[in-house]
């Protein structure tokens, strides 16, 4: 009884009336949008870096907007995850002070650090950006 009355409510709105189809499609579509534009993600940019006196010292200039840092020279052998206490530009160049830097005079090689620059909506990432880094 209760599922002939659902049966009858649903052909009576979804199938003889397309209007309550497309409103459902387009407030799908419109909440879609939404949650897109509202979830918020980091940028990561990877500088070559070198370490010395403490600091790790990237050759350019850039923002860095955390206080988290990546420092490895491989990233499929040891990454140290490090936290940033302060961060100065001069001569061109980016001087970060980790607060903890144990590991990093063991790593060989060229040293290289990520960092979030940017945070950008998923809704830019996918539909200007497409997707591209």
């Amino acid at each position: 009884m209760i599922i002939d009355k659902f049966k009858t409510k649903y052909v009576q709105l979804f199938i003889k009336s397309s209007v309550f189809f497309y409103t459902s499609v387009v407030l799908g579509i419109l909440v879609l949008i939404s949650l897109c534009a509202i979830v918020k993600l980091d940028v990561i940019s990877t500088y070559e870096a070198e370490y010395k006196d403490g600091l790790v010292v990237i050759d350019e200039e850039t923002d860095i907007i955390t206080d988290n840092a990546f420092i490895y020279a491989d990233r499929n052998e040891n990454i140290i995850s490090a936290s940033i206490t302060e961060t100065s530009h001069e001569n061109g160049k980016t001087y970060i002070l980790l607060s903890d830097t144990n590991g990093i005079e063991e790593i060989e090689g060229d040293l290289k650090i990520d960092v979030v620059v940017a945070r950008q909506s998923l809704l830019r990432q996918i539909f200007v950006k497409a997707g591209g880094r």
